[in-house]
């Protein structure tokens, strides 16, 4: 959203964002002005705000505002902008990694504690849900899996359930991670009568 010349840290030479992998990579080495975090997702947060809409929480893709190096800020951002509630990027039931590929264990691992350190280092007052259901399971959930993690939910607690719902036309490898017909059937669980 910032012009390009005011974020020079965090886009390459292409003028877009680092893809992923390596805006984590940066963001781990210290390549990542802080300040120029804060004008991006300020800038954000204005032009929701612009809209007539007023965020009541905050999260980063793929949990990026979790990270100590950059969790604190967002939490004060929000803050400031009177946005009461952020993410807790935390897998907290053992029973979230069941069925899952090992492979997606030690990132998901990885984020949760970074997450937990971002909230204990923050104290910003913010407040989040007590549970955040799907992320091991990001990109990959079916209709079983969603009914059973809902049937899991706690009566009267507010928890979040990560979904990356789409009708499956978008661009990329159609069965790749988050593909489009990945997303197609989380959707479809999403909406299936056993799932409401």
């Amino acid at each position: 959203v910032s012009v390009p010349s005011q974020v020079r840290s965090l886009i390459g030479p292409d003028g877009r964002f680092w893809p992923l992998h390596t805006q984590l990579r940066r963001i781990l080495l210290g390549r990542v002005r802080k300040d120029e975090v804060a004008r991006e997702w300020q800038a954000q947060i204005d032009k929701v705000r612009q809209e007539g809409l007023q965020p009541d929480h905050i999260d980063g893709h793929c949990h990026l505002s979790s990270f100590p190096a950059l969790g604190p800020l967002a939490h004060r951002l929000a803050r400031n902008a009177g946005i009461r509630c952020a993410r807790a990027s935390e897998a907290t039931r053992w029973r979230e990694f069941r069925g899952t590929p090992l492979g997606r264990w030690p990132v998901s691992l990885f984020i949760s504690a970074a997450s937990r350190v971002t909230w204990w280092r923050s104290n910003q007052g913010l407040r989040h849900p007590a549970r955040f259901v799907g992320m091991v399971k990001s990109g990959d959930m079916t209709l079983p899996w969603v009914v059973d993690a809902l049937r899991a939910l706690e009566p009267g607690r507010v928890s979040e359930l990560l979904v990356h719902p789409s009708m499956g036309t978008e661009p990329g490898e159609p069965w790749g991670d988050h593909g489009p017909l990945r997303r197609k059937l989380e959707y479809e669980a999403m909406l299936a009568p056993e799932a409401r």
